[in-house]
């Protein structure tokens, strides 16, 4: 508290890197917050500045899941017709290359 957003999206950072592990079946989601204004993550950016500092990343098809989990999730009857919201941590690059990649496991 009080030392600035910088400081605390290092300090967030540094904890997930401490803890997360290749071998680790649990997964890390960051929230957005909203309030008074003096909380880290309330903008994408922030989250962003965290995620971007975090050594462990799991791309899509590559972690845990696997490329047939996630394409049975975004393919099942229920879910199918909803709205996805993508968020992984990757360069901007990557971005496009997942976006792609779920847009062809995709079936019409």
């Amino acid at each position: 508290m009080g030392q600035g957003t910088e400081k605390g999206t290092d300090l967030i950072a540094e904890a997930l890197n401490f803890i997360l592990t290749r071998k680790q079946t649990t997964t890390v989601l960051l929230e957005t917050m909203a309030g008074k204004g003096s909380e880290v993550g309330g903008t994408f950016g922030e989250i962003r500045a965290i995620i971007e500092k975090v050594k462990l990343d799991e791309k899509i098809g590559e972690g845990a899941i696997g490329i047939k989990a996630i394409s049975q999730f975004i393919n099942h009857p229920k879910l199918r017709k909803l709205p996805f919201y993508l968020e992984t941590p990757n360069e901007l690059d990557g971005y496009a290359q997942e976006i792609k990649l779920l847009r062809s496991l995709y079936v019409e």
